[in-house]
């Protein structure tokens, strides 16, 4: 029997474990900074106009506690309210949905190709009205979205583009990563994924002052680094709110 759901684990990951242990610091650290670094590295961002390619950014980058967690503090962050429509598509995990209600909104969900489970420009424009506020993709199982025409469709109506890339963490489509099209880009890491920390996610922004709103809103409006990050020079015992 082959188990394709079965994640790679062994003694590099229980050294690398115990190198956090004998830190003696749990937090976020000089581990989280150096995975963000090295995620930066493989995510290709910026070819969708086909002018040259980059890498994303560390500064677009940050790490939350789920992914679930990363679409709820978006969501937040766009000020999306009662009578807001956002839409989705109907094969979804339920996290995303619920970040919608959260905020009083209505999640709206489109059809899916029935090859890909992905929804395509057609799908959405059909669910398109003057309440829409946002637009929540799913790249399900690795295979990218239709994203020329997804972004094409966006610009045209003016309307902020969520790219949920929880199982797709490497996927590219024409040479760009999934995940860094649209104005948001939200992995997965939990245990059932591709790449697993045990739980944990990240949240890509195109435009990284909404990666420092995002890190004050996580860190309950403080702006200041937390634990291993802090020296007694940056005098970490004051905070601003």
């Amino acid at each position: 029997m082959i188990n394709i759901y079965q994640p790679s684990l062994g003694k590099e990951e229980l050294n690398a474990i115990k190198e956090v242990f004998d830190s003696n610091w749990l937090g976020k650290g000089p581990k989280t900074d150096e995975f963000i670094k090295q995620i930066a590295t493989k995510l290709i961002s910026d070819t969708f106009d086909g002018i040259g390619c980059s890498y994303a950014s560390t500064e677009q980058l940050m790490t939350v506690s789920c992914c679930t967690e990363g679409v709820f503090q978006i969501i937040d962050l766009l000020d999306i309210k009662e009578g807001d429509e956002v839409i989705l598509p109907s094969v979804s995990f339920v996290g995303i949905a619920n970040a919608i209600i959260n905020k009083k909104a209505k999640p709206v969900f489109c059809d899916v190709d029935k090859h890909t489970l992905n929804p395509t420009s057609d799908h959405i424009l059909e669910k398109i009205t003057l309440k829409t506020k946002a637009i929540i993709i799913l790249h399900y199982a690795g295979v990218p979205c239709d994203m020329y025409d997804i972004v094409k469709l966006c610009k045209e109506k003016n309307i902020i583009l969520i790219e949920d890339n929880a199982n797709s963490p490497f996927s590219s489509y024409n040479g760009q990563s999934t995940g860094t099209f649209g104005d948001y880009g939200v992995w997965s890491f939990d245990a059932m994924k591709i790449l697993v920390t045990g739980d944990g996610g990240l949240i890509y922004a195109k435009n990284k002052n909404n990666i420092e709103k995002l890190k004050r809103s996580t860190y309950l409006g403080l702006e200041t680094a937390s634990g291993l990050s802090n020296t007694i020079d940056k005098k970490w015992w004051e905070f601003n709110i």
